[in-house]
């Protein structure tokens, strides 16, 4: 789902300098600067519903959420 959210606008930034161009001047794509970039991952990321970015978590074996402590052997003497 991020890497789709990225491509989309990566097709938008293009699609934008496509229909602003000269046309009657030679064209050539400007890439997107890295400050775009990074606030494309930004946006994407908020973006995303939290199942999904714990789902990946889950999906590499790593814990989302500290194991909640077993009371009936983590018991701390007063």
């Amino acid at each position: 789902p991020l890497k789709a959210r990225l491509i989309a606008r990566w097709l938008d930034h293009l699609r934008e300098q496509l229909l602003t161009r000269d046309t009657a001047s030679k064209f050539k794509l400007e890439p997107p600067t890295r400050p775009m970039i990074c606030n494309w991952v930004r946006t994407a990321s908020r973006e995303m519903p939290a199942s999904i970015i714990s789902g990946g978590y889950r999906k590499c074996s790593l814990d989302v959420l500290p194991p909640e402590p077993d009371l009936a052997t983590d018991v701390v003497p007063s």
